[in-house]
C-alpha cells in the first residue's frame, strides 16, 4: 500500500513536494494549537468555585484557588486578586485572547494555497501530456492517461485543503470557547470589584 501511495505521489510531479510541505505544516500547527489550548483552558469547575467564593466574599480563598489552578482564567483571577486594577486585568485579558488566534492564519493560507498548487501541477501535467504524445501517431489514449496522472496533484491539493479546513474550524471553535471563558472570568471579577475595593 505504501509503495502504491509513493508511486502515485511521484507521478503527481514536482508540485507534490510543496503540497506535502503544506500537509506537514498543517499537522504541526494543529498539534501546537491543541497543546496550547489544553494548557490555557480552565480546569473543570474552576469558574463555578471561583464564583461561589467571590459571592461569599472569601477573597483570600479565591486567590489561593486561582494560584493553585492552571489556565488563563486562573492566571487572570490570581493577577487581579493580587491587588491589580480592573483596567490592568482587561489589558492582560485582551493580550491573552489575541494569542488564541495565533498561527490560525497559516492554516487559512494552506486552505487557499493547497488547491492552487494542485491546479498548477495539473496544468503543467496536461501541457506535458500534449507535448509528449502525438495524436497523429495514433496515441489518443496515451494523452488520456497523461491527463489522469496530471489530476493527481489536484486531488492531493484538495485533500490537504480539506484537512486544513477541518482543523481550522475545530481550532477556531476552541479559541472562541477560551475567549468566552476568559470574558466570563473577567465579568465575575468585575462584579466582585466593589467588595474587593472595600477590603
Amino acid at each position: 500500500m505504501f509503495a502504491n501511495l509513493l508511486d502515485t505521489f511521484q507521478r503527481g510531479g514536482y508540485v507534490m513536494y510543496p503540497i506535502l510541505l503544506c500537509s506537514i505544516f498543517c499537522i504541526a500547527i494543529a498539534a501546537e494549537r491543541i497543546l496550547f489550548y489544553r494548557a490555557r483552558s480552565a480546569e473543570p469547575g474552576f469558574l463555578r468555585s471561583l464564583a461561589e467564593l467571590l459571592q461569599q466574599k472569601q477573597y483570600d480563598q479565591a486567590h489561593t484557588l486561582a494560584e493553585h489552578s492552571r489556565g488563563d482564567c486562573a492566571g487572570i483571577a490570581s493577577f487581579y486578586l493580587g491587588s491589580h486594577g480592573l483596567s490592568e486585568v482587561e489589558t492582560r485579558a485582551n493580550l491573552m485572547m489575541d494569542t488564541y488566534e495565533e498561527n490560525l492564519i497559516f492554516l487559512s493560507i494552506i486552505i487557499t494555497m493547497s488547491p492552487l498548487l494542485g491546479l498548477l501541477g495539473t496544468i503543467v501535467g496536461i501541457i506535458k501530456a500534449f507535448k509528449v504524445f502525438d495524436l497523429r501517431a495514433g496515441q489518443p489514449f496515451a494523452i488520456t492517461a497523461g491527463i489522469g496522472e496530471a489530476l493527481i496533484a489536484t486531488a492531493f491539493g484538495l485533500i490537504v485543503a480539506i484537512l486544513a479546513l477541518a482543523f481550522y474550524a475545530l481550532l477556531k471553535h476552541r479559541a472562541n470557547q477560551l475567549s468566552r471563558e476568559l470574558m466570563h472570568c473577567c465579568s465575575l471579577l468585575e462584579e466582585a470589584d466593589a467588595g474587593l475595593a472595600g477590603r
